[in-house]
């Protein structure tokens, strides 16, 4: 049976930490992470490690190579005005209602 990870965009990882992260996803694993928010959870990991030159090339080239280890997570993302949800609140919430994370990972607490 295939896995689903939430693993919290916001986390701030090492280039390197995210290669071996991402290596143990993907179909042969059965593992994969939930791209939640739908189509931008790669995007913030990019804007959170700020990287430029080799190492934003290093980075592009780890996600082009690993990339059957994401799934979308189609589920909308709550924000509120007056109170933004953080993503640990939105994928808890998502993940009460329909179970689609095996496993939350996130530096917060709910």
């Amino acid at each position: 049976m295939n896995e689903v990870y939430g693993i919290d965009p916001n986390i701030k990882f090492e280039v390197k930490d995210l290669h071996l992260l991402l290596k143990t996803f993907g179909f042969n694993h059965g593992r994969f992470i939930g791209q939640f928010p739908e189509n931008q959870w790669i995007e913030i990991i990019k804007d959170n490690l700020n990287l430029t030159g080799y190492d934003s090339s290093r980075l592009l080239r780890i996600l082009q190579i690993n990339n059957d280890g994401f799934i979308p997570i189609k589920c909308k993302y709550k924000i509120h005005a007056n109170y933004p949800m953080d993503w640990l609140k939105n994928a808890s919430d998502i993940n009460s209602r329909e179970k689609i994370f095996t496993e939350i990972f996130s530096n917060k607490t709910p």
